[in-house]
Order: C-alpha cells, then structure tokens, then sequence
C-alpha cells in the first residue's frame, strides 16, 4: 500500500514538473501584433538590438512579432508592396529549400506549418516560398504571390 501511494505523488510530482515547465514556456514568449511600420516605428520596435530586424520595409502591415526571452528565437510576419522586397532580402543571400534550417515549432496558429520542421510536404514549401540566408541561423521566406514575408531567427 505505501509502495502505491509513493507511486502516486511521484506520478503527480512529475505531472506538476511538466505543467509548470509549458507554462514557463508560454510566460518565456511573448507576441506583439503592429498595424503597419509606422506603429512598430512609433513603439521603438525596429532595428538592432529590438526583436524586429532593421529590414522592415515602409510599406510593412499586418506586422506579427514573436520572440522567446529565454532562447532568442524570433518569428515575424508582414505583408509589404512586392516593390519592397527586394530590399528586404539585399543583405542575404537566396538558397534552396534544402540549405533552410526551420525553427523547431510553429510560434502560433496563423504561422505556415510548412515552415517548421514537421512540415509533410517539402515540394510545397519548395513551390510556395523563395529562400534566403542572413547571417547564420536567420532566414527569410517570401510567397511573392501574397507578398508575405517571414523571417525566423533561431537564437
């Protein structure tokens, strides 16, 4: 009988190690949503040394920003003017889809799944994205048929 219950509050000693552990996770992450550039401008929110990089182009609008305390990791999200991305990308440099390092879960519902290493179908994201480099662990991925960017830094 103490054998079974010793069972028990280890069972639940480990349940709560795990709850607590995501929970800290969440409070480790946190998200910020901007309307447009000027917004993310105004909240001091762009260039080095702030979670959103320096290459946000004017035209940026319906900025998502994720970034976790702990790990460094950043997920952004924005559409911008097609005319736009080319500067967007003129500091990296363009790979294929097989040279991408993705981060290792998707930072929220409204993130592709095939950005993130349990993507199924690689021909997809092959199709659906362009590809490029900036410095080591930091990627762009533009669907030019949307204009939507988003970059990922893995920290």
């Amino acid at each position: 009988m103490l054998a079974l219950m010793m069972t028990k509050s280890r069972a639940i000693s480990l349940v709560t190690v795990a709850l607590l552990f995501l929970g800290c996770e969440r409070m480790e992450t946190v998200e910020t949503v901007y309307p447009n550039f000027e917004a993310a401008a105004k909240a001091k929110a762009i260039g080095n040394g702030r979670w959103i990089p320096g290459f946000l182009p004017p035209s940026a609008a319906g900025i998502r920003e994720v970034h976790n305390l702990d790990t460094n990791e950043v997920w952004l999200f924005f559409r911008s003017n097609s005319t736009d991305l080319p500067a967007v990308v003129s500091l990296c440099k363009k790979v294929t889809e097989r040279e991408v390092v993705y981060p290792r879960k998707s930072p929220g519902s409204w993130w592709p799944q095939m950005l993130t290493k349990r993507h199924k179908d690689s021909q997809q994201a092959v199709n659906a994205y362009e590809y490029y480099q900036c410095k080591e662990r930091k990627v762009i991925a533009i669907d030019r048929s949307k204009s939507e960017v988003y970059f990922w830094d893995l920290g």
